[in-house]
């Protein structure tokens, strides 16, 4: 395996209402918005292989622990991201034509920073949507913004949203979190219900499919543990979704129009922050390089 990957968790399971049901002797992951984690030691039934874990093993989630929510924030790597990732994400979003104003929506807002910037950038409202208590304690504390409202959501519900009313929306690192093709088309079709007509949904990712090998590559929707990257040892464990399967659920759920980049750093150079890019040498600095846009219309 590659650096970055610690372990595989391959689970296989029986299927819903069979005799007898399958059990998983190992971590027991659970899903929240920003991603799959896992709580070591115990013993849980799994109910189906296609049945969301956060549904079949009801645990608390991590992130509202604050100092694990705090190191999340921290966790250096989001240097990249700024590089990489958001600069494109805001492209993506297309917010500067010309069309009539409103909300953006935000899924998974973490710590509140991508939502600020994008109030500030497109001169836009916000809704920033998250699972995590404590999470939205620091955007409210460190992101404030005028234009940005954070909710604490439930599940894959968005209910406080009203129906067609979003000019735009986008998660990010968020469907690495998914336990399966069904719950990532649930959450995308709620997100293409709240959208008008001809707004864009983008997604932003990382792309294992370049840091992997194919040799090297999980099946589809397996756990992936990957280190945290603060320096204590802490494990974050996603699902392993090919950027291909996100395509196809934006086609699934009614979108059009269906776009994938990859950025570099040659175009980063024209989009991404001057004092960031002037940091450090980006040539040699070491992080993985794969990400991953994709794009969407609603119709």
């Amino acid at each position: 395996m590659t650096r970055t990957i610690s372990s595989i968790i391959r689970m296989d399971c029986t299927t819903k209402g069979s005799a007898a049901d399958s059990t998983l002797r190992s971590d027991a992951a659970f899903t929240v918005f920003g991603g799959t984690f896992t709580v070591s030691g115990r013993l849980h039934t799994l109910i189906s292989v296609r049945t969301c874990l956060s549904e079949a093993v009801k645990i608390a989630n991590p992130f509202e622990d604050p100092e694990i929510a705090a190191a999340f924030t921290a966790w250096s790597s989001r240097d990249w991201n700024w590089l990489l990732g958001y600069p494109f994400l805001f492209r993506a979003l297309d917010l500067g034509a010309e069309g009539e104003p409103g909300p953006v929506l935000d899924v998974g807002c973490g710590h509140g920073d991508v939502a600020a910037e994008v109030a500030r950038r497109f001169a836009t409202p916000v809704v920033a949507v998250d699972s995590s208590a404590a999470m939205l304690e620091i955007a409210r504390r460190d992101h404030p913004h005028p234009a940005v409202t954070y909710h604490q959501a439930e599940g894959h519900r968005l209910n406080f949203v009203e129906a067609g009313s979003m000019r735009a929306a986008y998660c990010a690192f968020l469907l690495v979190g998914m336990p399966s093709r069904e719950a990532m088309r649930d959450l995308v079709a709620e997100i293409a219900r709240t959208l008008r007509p001809g707004a864009r949904f983008v997604i932003l990712d990382r792309d294992r499919e370049i840091d992997l090998l194919p040799t090297q590559r999980p099946r589809e929707g397996d756990l992936v543990t990957f280190p945290f990257g603060d320096g204590t040892g802490r494990e974050i464990t996603t699902h392993y979704w090919p950027i291909s399967t996100y395509a196809e659920i934006l086609a699934e759920a009614g979108f059009g129009d269906v776009r994938i980049e990859r950025p570099t750093l040659e175009a980063a150079a024209e989009l991404a922050d001057p004092a960031l890019l002037a940091s450090r040498d980006w040539s040699t600095a070491t992080g993985s390089r794969a990400y991953a846009i994709l794009s969407g219309t609603r119709r």
